[in-house]
């Protein structure tokens, strides 16, 4: 068990990289799914036709508004939190993590349910759900960690 959590809090890595993973490359896919969460919201709010297509048919099932409102929120916050680098901003950032993640699920859900036919987004959501939600995770455990080293506990 011990070996399973080293592998995925990625303890194995050299302290400089894990600092770049967590740094660097964790702000990198923050901004990243910041731009595309408002990209989906402004798509969805503004795109009628969108909804039409089998892909993003199950959409329409779902309130439009609040979808809408959700992926603007939480690619907002995400870009808000983006500069800071304080432990406590970087624990709001994991969780916004995890509510994209949480996002990317839903819109997988809608790829799948609109099988045939298959294509691209059927796997780029899930894996992008995957990896939002292990930085997420990551970042909220490594957060908590330097605030408690900071204390001195």
């Amino acid at each position: 068990m011990k070996i399973i959590s080293v592998a995925l809090n990625l303890l194995f890595l050299p302290e400089p990289w894990r600092q770049w993973m967590f740094g660097t490359g964790t702000r990198a896919l923050e901004g990243l799914n910041a731009l595309m969460l408002l990209g989906w919201a402004w798509v969805m709010a503004f795109a009628d036709g969108v909804l039409a297509l089998p892909s993003y048919s199950r959409f329409a099932n779902l309130p439009l508004s609040l979808v809408c409102g959700l992926f603007a929120l939480v690619g907002i916050l995400l870009a808000a939190f983006l500069p800071s680098e304080t432990p406590r901003s970087n624990v709001i950032s994991g969780w916004l993590l995890l509510a994209a993640s949480m996002l990317w699920v839903l819109v997988t859900a809608s790829f799948w349910g609109g099988y045939p036919p298959a294509n691209t987004a059927m796997v780029i959501y899930p894996v992008l759900a995957l990896i939002s939600w292990w930085a997420g995770i990551l970042l909220i455990e490594n957060s908590k960690h330097q605030m408690e080293k900071a204390q001195g506990v």
